[in-house]
């Protein structure tokens, strides 16, 4: 009887550990989210960086975000490329919290 009161203490305990991680996870989740302009502007910012040629102007208007912690942002840029006449390069950004986690340049 000893034995498995011990089992079913153990198993409670480590279903409270899990909805205790759980918990902590999605108040990490909502306290790190943040705004579609604050993600646009940390992804166009990151993407200016990596462009071949320098930034022109931004061609994304409105704002191109979607999801909640983890965001995903498209940008568009002009370029200036001494090679042609036109030059645009658009971007991915994939964020999570406030960190980039993918970036892809098209």
């Amino acid at each position: 009887m000893e034995f498995s009161q011990c089992l079913a203490t153990a198993k409670i305990a480590r279903e409270a550990a899990a909805d205790y991680e759980k918990e902590q996870k999605k108040e990490r989740e909502k306290r790190d989210t943040i705004s579609d302009e604050m993600a646009n502007r940390i992804c166009v910012d990151y993407a200016k960086s990596q462009m071949p040629f320098p930034v022109i102007r931004n061609q994304s208007s409105p704002f191109n975000v979607n999801g909640g912690y983890e965001k995903t942002v498209k940008v568009s840029f002009e370029l200036d490329n001494p090679k042609t006449s036109y030059s645009s390069r658009s971007a991915v950004c994939k964020i999570r919290g406030r960190d980039i986690v993918d970036f892809k340049i098209k």
